[in-house]
């Protein structure tokens, strides 16, 4: 392999995931959501012994240092739903 040009980590494990997740506030499902993966990938990852690679390594680093990027992509709850009424003549 050649240099490392960027000090993302390559592998995160288990417990790194589950602490973040946690720390979010976030059920595993809602994580999946979050993360659009399944929530059996995330229930895997959670539960492996192995070290965890590829792009969720680098999403995790950056939901650690930025955890406010979860609530600008929440979807509000709507408070008034909108009625329409459609008028032909």
């Amino acid at each position: 392999m050649g240099e490392r040009l960027f000090i993302t980590p390559e592998y995160i494990t288990a417990q790194e995931i589950k602490r973040v997740r946690m720390a979010m506030g976030l059920t595993q499902k809602e994580f999946a959501a979050l993360i659009n993966a399944s929530k059996a990938s995330v229930e895997r990852w959670e539960r492996s012994k192995d070290s965890i690679t590829g792009p969720i390594c680098l999403l995790i680093k950056m939901l650690d240092q930025f955890p406010e990027y979860v609530a600008n992509v929440r979807v509000p709850e709507k408070t008034m739903p909108v009625r329409l009424w459609y008028m032909h003549n």
